[in-house]
């Protein structure tokens, strides 16, 4: 397969993914005015649950303590997050419901940068300023936020020149 051909599938898979997950809040906004949030949840992962043992059946006799400890650890704080957003739905509009729950891509780096002190590149930044500034945060506070940001990585910054042209 050329470079071309699979950049394009590429895209082509990340557009049917993206409108997959988009509309996924629109359908599950009009099931939630017949079915409990609770149901929905539990319908949902029991299905997705017995598809992955079919699917994963050898595998999960090699299960340790530890594998179950942490994804019983994983599994809880995926609930949680799950019956939020579910609750969550019920109060607000689809769009609005799909922006916060996507806003956990802005967090997870600065949340890295706490844990794993590997702090955010430039794009995380932007990201943060824009949805700093979608909460109405006044503009006079972003700039003092990002005073002593210094990149630690090449990403985020243009490369030295002698002539350095940015498009």
């Amino acid at each position: 397969m050329t470079t071309q051909r699979t950049a394009s599938s590429g895209r082509l898979a990340l557009l049917c993914a993206t409108l997959i997950w988009g509309s996924s809040f629109i359908i599950l906004k009009s099931v939630l005015d017949s079915i409990p949030a609770l149901w929905i949840l539990a319908i949902r992962f029991l299905g997705a649950a017995a598809m992955m043992a079919l699917l994963g059946i050898r595998r999960l006799r090699r299960l340790d303590r530890t594998h179950l400890y942490y994804g019983a650890a994983l599994g809880t704080v995926m609930a949680v997050a799950y019956v939020l957003q579910t609750y969550g739905l019920q109060f607000t509009t689809p769009g609005k419901n799909a922006f916060l729950t996507s806003t956990y891509c802005v967090m997870v780096p600065f949340l890295c940068w706490i844990v794993y002190k590997k702090r955010p590149d430039g794009y995380n930044i932007a990201a943060a300023v824009a949805v700093g500034r979608y909460f109405g945060n006044p503009d006079e506070r972003i700039p003092r936020a990002i005073a002593g940001y210094v990149p630690d990585n090449n990403r985020s910054t243009p490369p030295e020149t002698a002539r350095t042209t940015l498009v």
